[in-house]
């Protein structure tokens, strides 16, 4: 009898909604007591939503959620993305995720700080990054920011470059304007040219922001939206790569072209790289969204057979749904059509953030582009930060660092040490955007700054 009910209770919970309570019971010192909201997968990172607004007693802030999904990523926020949690460098956090394992919990929660209390990070660590704004695309009748990495050697030759196109530009780059840590293309790609010298030429396209459901996926779903996704396509083969081609040296061609993404950005970049094999060679597809369209599965039953297109998929072993099934499915359908170039990989204990995506971009580009072995990729362990007229840095390490400001032309503005204690005076520099260099006996980093 107690088996029965114990059965009958764990169908009771499989199919009913679960209950748990976040109790936020430490934050920073300098919080300002204002009003602090849940965002997550229940209600579509809606940072602001007055429904999910954490009850305030005293110092402590309290929400229960209830939801019928075994798994939910979440983040606190005080009303908007610029707000939103972070770690004690200010450096973006992983969304935190929760396992219903049982019908009410309790989760006690520490926040480090806020992304708004941190000074304004104003560099990305490479300077070949550049930008154009407001490019139109004339299919869906908008405009995008573009981002175009440029290998470390494009000034300084005349060669040639094959070009990988990738999704969600904001997050490629730099912290400051990602959306939950940066990809750290550039650095990445800097590394791999350093050890292998071979240099290519990236495409951020960024995403639409409430548009980015509709452009990334190539049909509706009938819960979330979509179906804006061959229009997305046409943009990227009709209007953006011949751009690109045009101004950028570039080598063309499918053997020559990758088109790269995550989640939702993984389904559209499968779906445009094979209905237009002449144009993209190179699929790499992270932690593909194929639940929100299935209809993926039967498109690839369509698609024209090429034995040269290589096909990268990827999955975290920790990531929650079908992703890990869903490659398997697709890779078996390619198989049957007669691919010959896929490579299916999961990656154990990882879950469905850019920390995962980040941390298998060069073994992606690896794969897809023919490379050598790589070394482990160097991550940068100073972030800097500008305030007013006062350059600081926040360094890993507790050490002294030989910071050197030039201007444009080279020119050396300023010379002086720097360390976690003491800060520099920027008011004898005139120049609105500098290089900056930091060196010690083990490390040596450029950045390019852009002062207020």
């Amino acid at each position: 009898m107690r088996l029965i009910s114990l059965l009958l209770c764990l169908l009771f919970f499989d199919s009913a909604s679960g209950q748990v309570t976040f109790i936020i019971n430490s934050l920073p010192d300098n919080h300002d007591w204002s009003d602090i909201f849940i965002a997550g997968d229940f209600n579509n990172w809606s940072p602001g939503n007055q429904m999910h607004k954490l009850q305030k007693s005293g110092s402590i802030y309290s929400i229960t959620i209830e939801s019928t999904m075994k798994d939910i990523n979440y983040k606190f926020t005080r009303g908007n993305w610029d707000a939103v949690e972070t770690d004690e460098w200010g450096k973006d956090i992983t969304n935190r995720t929760f396992h219903f394992s049982k019908e009410l919990d309790t989760v006690y929660i520490h926040v480090e700080t806020w992304k708004d209390f941190e000074q304004e990070v104003i560099a990305t660590k490479s300077a070949k990054v550049e930008n154009i704004d407001d490019f139109y695309m004339p299919q869906l009748n908008r405009t995008r920011r573009i981002w175009v990495y440029l290998p470390p050697n494009y000034s300084f030759t005349n060669e040639h470059y094959p070009v990988i196109y990738m999704h969600d530009g904001q997050n490629l780059f730099d912290d400051a304007t990602a959306f939950a840590g940066e990809w750290e293309v550039d650095e990445s790609l800097d590394e791999i040219y350093e050890q292998t010298e071979n240099g290519f030429i990236v495409i951020g396209i960024e995403n639409g922001g409430e548009k980015r459901i509709a452009e990334y996926a190539p049909w509706e779903n009938k819960e979330y939206g979509g179906g804006e996704g061959d229009f997305y396509g046409q943009f990227l083969v009709e209007r953006l790569k011949p751009y690109i081609d045009e101004n950028y040296r570039t080598l063309v061609g499918p053997e020559n072209t990758t088109i790269i993404g995550s989640s939702l950005g993984g389904l559209i970049s499968m779906y445009v790289g094979l209905k237009h094999p002449k144009v993209y060679g190179k699929i790499g597809a992270l932690s593909p969204a194929f639940w929100f369209n299935p209809e993926i599965f039967s498109f690839i039953d369509t698609v024209t057979t090429s034995t040269d297109i290589k096909v990268y998929l990827s999955a975290g072993g920790g990531e929650p749904g079908s992703v890990e099934s869903n490659i398997n499915k697709v890779g078996n359908l390619l198989a049957d059509k007669g691919f010959k170039h896929v490579n299916l990989v999961v990656h154990p204990n990882q879950k469905h953030n850019e920390a995962y995506w980040r941390s298998i971009f060069p073994e992606t580009v690896s794969w897809l582009e023919d490379l050598p072995a790589i070394l482990s990729i160097k991550k940068s362990q100073v972030k800097l930060f500008v305030l007013g007229k006062t350059f600081s840095i926040r360094s890993l390490l507790d050490e002294d660092y030989q910071v050197t400001l030039f201007d444009l032309t080279g020119k050396v503005l300023l010379s002086d040490t720097i360390n976690n204690d003491k800060n520099i005076s920027l008011n004898q520099v005139t120049e609105s955007i500098v290089m900056v260099k930091l060196a010690n006996d083990q490390y040596e980093e450029v950045f390019k700054v852009r002062l207020k």
